[in-house]
């Protein structure tokens, strides 16, 4: 077993006790751990003197998916690594619940990444035990279930069980299954690049599980007085999920996707409009936004009051 293990740091010092504290709970279960400070180079100090047996490496410009690719092409530089893990720094993991994952991951040659049931924070409640797509709206992350979620952790009776998403941040993949399919796709920045990738591996013969024999809870852990979600949250989400349907299917599915997502939205609007809701008025011109960018793929440039 000889997992490589990547974090994305970026600016975020408010978290760094807590994630030392996480990382020690699964660091026997790695071989490898990778840091990629994709934020302030001043950190990467900071980061050295916190992590002392770990790689730090630096990945310039923000882009989150840029940064895992970093962290990704320098564990495949090592011979001896089989398998490569995405997990955020404010995922807690359960003691052994990693290598539980590996035995998974290796007990099929066609599965190419595994995740554990992934709980509300210091809870037995489900956040996520993998999510379902179904149909063409799939692409784009649409026609999705989402099996257990809010239930009890008893409550789940399938002990693995396949899926078409395993919870970002909590990733074991296959490195044999990453050498075929590649790097992620940096285009899309962040969000919707798992499905990106699970698409990518399905058409390879691949397929994902999830399983409750390993267990990992999702803090959430914000920076200090923050209230609302950032913009870049529905901007990225809409702009690529238009692309990815344009990508993986067609620019005509890709239109009529745009189509059925910018009429809801200006219900939307009006519907905000008439109540005076600002704050969702915001909310709802970054979707709008994001939706026009992806369908004329735009994907290197940002609106002016989003930058």
């Amino acid at each position: 077993m000889n997992i490589a293990c990547i974090t994305v740091f970026c600016n975020e010092r408010f978290r760094l006790e807590n994630w030392i504290c996480f990382y020690s709970e699964y660091k026997e279960d790695i071989s490898l751990h990778i840091i990629v400070n994709n934020g302030d180079v001043k950190d990467t100090d900071l980061l050295r003197q916190s992590f002392p047996n770990s790689v730090v490496l630096e990945s310039e410009g923000g882009n989150l998916l840029k940064a895992y690719n970093v962290g990704t092409s320098y564990a495949l530089n090592y011979s001896d690594v089989d398998a490569i893990m995405q997990i955020t720094n404010d995922v807690r993991f359960e003691s052994g619940a990693i290598k539980k994952l590996y035995e998974l991951l290796f007990s099929d040659e066609k599965l190419a990444v595994v995740g554990p049931v992934l709980l509300k924070s210091d809870s037995q409640i489900v956040e996520s035990y993998g999510i379902d797509y179904q149909g063409w709206r799939h692409y784009r992350g649409g026609g999705q279930k989402y099996p257990y979620s809010g239930q009890d952790l008893e409550s789940i009776k399938e002990i693995v069980r396949r899926t078409t998403y395993v919870p970002a941040g909590t990733i074991l993949q296959k490195r044999s299954a990453i050498e075929k399919m590649g790097l992620q796709d940096d285009t899309m920045n962040m969000y919707c690049d798992e499905r990106d990738m699970f698409i990518r591996l399905d058409r390879l013969g691949y397929y994902e599980a999830v399983t409750i024999n390993a267990k990992a809870w999702h803090q959430h852990i914000n920076r200090p007085g923050y209230t609302n979600r950032s913009l870049f949250a529905p901007f990225y989400s809409s702009r690529n999920g238009i692309y990815l349907v344009h990508k993986h299917a067609n620019l005509f599915w890709a239109a009529l996707e745009s189509v059925r997502v910018l009429l809801y939205e200006f219900l939307l609007v009006f519907y905000h409009l008439i109540n005076w809701e600002p704050e969702k008025l915001q909310f709802d011109r970054a979707v709008i936004a994001g939706t026009c960018y992806g369908l004329l793929n735009i994907m290197n440039s940002l609106p002016r009051w989003l930058r």
